[in-house]
């Protein structure tokens, strides 16, 4: 989209031949206005010469770009180079391409000087004034016929790199500037440059009185690619910069960057693509540290996601959440604030609300050791609530309580957690749940450091019925799970389910703390198990 100048001085030859060495002109140029985008440098202004050199270095004195045109017949001239320019400050140098003085400007990117003040250089012995004399295309009379062009910093890094493939810049086709200064001094330039394969160029660059600017770039490139760069400059010192680009395919991102007078700096990017859906990212910076960021997605159809994270100088962040359906309808709502408080210790409130009418609202703390304390309250749809306490030791061990009422306050459940840790690393986890109707469940899991674990779940029905699921992991990750039904006489192996190629049947299985033989295996317990290939009994 952006093209890359790697052919400087391959149009010099299309202008005019130089005159020798001993011949040069050395006429005088004055520059009457420069500006820069990031995709081309204009200048304009007037000289005797018959044709111009013009030059782009950046802050480093680094070439950048070189291109040579022709002047007007009233000795006027409007240069257009285009590139890919960083932002950044830049110096623009015009001389009489059959060699002289370099004329200069200081340019920053999208803004236009055409007040500000030229200084002439010269070179060396022989020439007058204190700076670099534009170079002379005269040929070695002894070894060459050609001048050596000069390379830009892009050229110099692909030397030696084997390719010898250049990209050359499409000659400018037509060039028109006009400018008009209004009553009250505003001064409006517009350049418009069509090229040659037919991509255009045009800058408008209005200029008021009282120091303020808008400069806005328009880019249509020869693929169809627009590109519009638009710059605000105020007199208060605010400036806010917009790109946007429309791709072939209909993809559009638009990037802002604001700085208001106070100091505040908000950065918006946003990109559309060609169904419709689009993302958004806002970012707002103050000068007392705080930081907002939002970022919104938007499908075709209209449900969108927002999430706004503000962070303090003090170390709080809070983040709010919105999810909202096709018709605007919101979905859920959250919010997590954090603080740290002055001995240390981290706080973390979360509120959530769904569309369902369910609703939870946790705090948690948590101590400089790593150890924490959670309290959780959530309104459930169905009209219960669920109070949740959790205490969490520095070393992962862990207590947790959750209990579930009805709307009268009866007890539905109670569910209670105990996590313990061994120096070996082994964690234990023991889970239990009792139901108003009787029903129960005991979960046990033993995991160890090397990754392999095992697992025996007991449950209990409101009629009595007892089923035991007894599963195991090996280090290579393999699983075995084989569920039992518990009978009056013993235990019947219902089911086996495994990644292993083999499987054991135990004497007995542990129902409640007891051993209960095993005596059945019931029809079907290996069905459509294709992974074990032997059973032990």
């Amino acid at each position: 989209m952006k093209k890359k100048i790697f052919a400087l001085l391959l149009v010099l030859c299309l202008i005019i031949q130089p005159a020798s060495f001993t011949e040069a002109k050395n006429q005088s140029v004055t520059i009457g206005s420069a500006s820069m985008t990031s995709t081309a440098a204009i200048v304009s202004g007037t000289t005797e010469a018959l044709a111009i050199m013009v030059r782009i270095t950046n802050a480093s004195g680094s070439i950048l770009a070189m291109q040579s045109f022709a002047v007007n017949a009233d000795g006027s001239f409007s240069a257009n180079i285009k590139g890919s320019f960083a932002a950044g400050t830049y110096t623009v140098a015009v001389a009489d391409y059959e060699g002289g003085t370099w004329n200069t400007k200081t340019v920053t990117i999208g803004s236009s000087y055409p007040d500000s003040s030229s200084s002439g250089e010269s070179s060396g012995s022989g020439s007058s004034g204190s700076g670099e004399t534009a170079p002379v295309t005269t040929p070695d009379t002894t070894t060459k016929t050609d001048p050596e062009p000069v390379k830009t910093d892009g050229e110099k890094e692909n030397e030696g790199s084997g390719s010898t493939s250049v990209e050359v810049e499409p000659e400018v086709k037509d060039q028109t500037t006009t400018t008009n200064k209004a009553d009250d001094g505003t001064q409006t330039t517009t350049t418009s440059t069509t090229y040659t394969d037919g991509s255009k160029v045009t800058e408008k660059v209005v200029e008021k009185p009282d120091g303020s600017s808008t400069s806005t770039t328009t880019t249509t490139e020869a693929d169809g690619t627009k590109v519009v760069e638009k710059v605000e400059e105020k007199a208060d010192g605010s400036s806010k910069a917009t790109t946007t680009t429309t791709e072939t395919d209909g993809t559009k991102t638009t990037e802002t960057v604001e700085k208001k007078a106070d100091g505040t700096e908000v950065t918006t990017s946003t990109v559309k693509d060609a169904d419709g859906n689009s993302s958004t990212e806002k970012v707002e910076k103050k000068t007392d540290g705080t930081v907002t960021t939002t970022n919104t997605t938007k499908d075709a159809d209209g449900a969108s996601t927002t999430e706004k994270v503000v962070e303090k100088p003090d170390g709080s962040v809070t983040t709010t959440s919105t999810e909202k359906d096709a018709d605007g309808n919101v979905l859920s709502t959250s919010k997590v604030v954090e603080k740290t408080q002055d001995d240390g210790t981290k706080t973390i409130t979360a509120t959530e609300k769904n569309a369902d009418g369910s609703s939870s609202t946790t705090k948690t703390t948590v101590n400089t050791d790593g150890s924490s304390k959670t309290n959780s309250t959530t309104q459930n749809a169905d009209g219960s609530t669920t109070k949740e306490k959790i205490t969490e030791k520095a070393d992962g061990s862990l207590t947790r309580t959750a209990t579930t009422t009805d709307e009268d306050g009866n007890v539905l459940a109670t569910e209670k957690e105990k996590v313990t840790v061994s120096k070996s690393g082994t964690e234990t986890s023991t889970t239990t749940v009792e139901k108003a109707d009787g029903s129960s469940s005991e979960s046990v899991v033993k995991t160890k450091a090397d990754g392999t674990a095992t697992s025996t779940l007991t449950e209990t029905d409101a009629d009595g019925n007892v089923s035991v699921t007894v599963g195991s992991t090996k280090k290579d990750g393999s699983e075995i799970s084989k569920s039992y039904a518990v009978e009056d006489d013993g235990v019947v192996l219902t089911a086996v389910e495994a990644t292993t190629t083999s499987a054991s049947i135990p004497a007995s299985v542990k129902v409640n703390g007891k051993s209960v033989p095993v005596t059945t295996v019931g029809e079907g317990a290996m069905k459509d198990n294709t992974s074990v290939k032997k059973v032990t009994l």
